[in-house]
């Protein structure tokens, strides 16, 4: 454990080799969890977002996000700004059209989460017609920097 507290400690704290000032990012990822009251049940889901960040990991990161989940017979699609401080906590806010039986109706949702690989999340949606909808799970989400192309003095990852 030691050594991987040094290990994080040491790449979070190491500069890059030139002046960058933000990099941006593109993160898929897939959601699994469960949905509490009325309409509960499990509740999985596709996620996409498009991230800007400074040139280390401690400073804040901020960008849109877009998903699409399906929980029995309601899928809910939404869209939203998110924010992720220092290294672990963030949390996103957007709009949601909920389609349920073939009726649409429209909400807000907002999800606090941690912000490593496997992301474990809180989400309360405020649905319009009253039937909120609150639920807990996990994103696996995969991070790909699109651009400027970052060179690290620790590891190279682009020559």
């Amino acid at each position: 454990m030691r050594y991987y507290i040094i290990t994080v400690i040491t790449l979070v704290s190491v500069g890059n080799s030139q002046p960058i000032n933000h990099f941006y990012f593109i993160n898929p990822g897939a959601k699994v969890g469960y949905a509490f009251g009325e309409n509960g049940g499990f509740t999985y889901g596709f996620e996409l977002s498009y991230v800007r960040t400074g040139p280390t990991w401690i400073e804040g990161k901020y960008g849109v996000v877009l998903n699409v989940d399906r929980l029995n017979e309601l899928i809910k699609y939404h869209i939203g700004v998110e924010y992720i401080g220092g290294a672990i906590m963030g949390g996103e806010l957007g709009p949601s059209i909920i389609v349920r039986n073939g009726e649409i109706d429209y909400g807000i949702q907002a999800t606090p989460f941690l912000s490593i690989f496997l992301i474990p999340y809180y989400s309360h949606t405020i649905v319009f017609n009253g039937n909120d909808i609150n639920e807990v799970g996990l994103f696996i989400k995969l991070p790909f920097q699109i651009e400027p192309k970052r060179k690290n003095v620790v590891f190279p990852i682009h020559e």
